[in-house]
């Protein structure tokens, strides 16, 4: 597997001017990754437009990196998250200025109610969001409620 050493050395080659997406599923990442993985997205290729990382573990803490390096960004972009490891924690500040967002796909994480609600504040400031994926993530109907 690709590993968060693997995302470091993609990060010091830099990826093609023309790639649109980006998939490294299954590769076993961790927050650590995160770092490496958002100055591609800020940095190397301005044409990147979907970042997929299902079944890694970079958590709230990797969350929260990607975060605050992409503050930034100016082109709108999607990010899939499936089966990260996340929970309800740092959600609302992780994702809430992730404003250019198309696509966010949380399924398989542990968000719950509280995850969700949190993330629902935020919605109304995401304009160009228009795919919200919040499938086994143990939201009830407070947290459906509050979309």
């Amino acid at each position: 597997a690709l590993g968060d050493e693997g995302v470091q050395v993609l990060k010091d080659v830099g990826l093609p001017d023309h790639l649109m997406n980006l998939c490294l599923d299954d590769c076993h990442l961790t927050h650590t990754a995160a770092i490496d993985l958002a100055a591609l997205l800020t940095t190397s290729n301005k044409h990147l437009r979907c970042l997929t990382l299902a079944n890694n573990m970079i958590g709230d803490e990797g969350l929260k990196l990607l975060h605050e390096h992409t503050i930034g960004r100016k082109e709108s972009f999607e990010i899939q998250l499936r089966s990260n490891g996340l929970s309800e924690f740092n959600l609302r500040e992780a994702c809430g200025s992730f404003k250019l967002l198309t696509a966010l796909g949380l399924n398989n994480n542990p968000l719950g109610d509280r995850g969700v609600c949190q993330l629902a504040t935020h919605l109304r400031h995401m304009p160009v969001l228009r795919f919200l994926g919040l499938a086994n993530t143990n939201v009830g109907e407070r947290g459906v409620g509050s979309l």
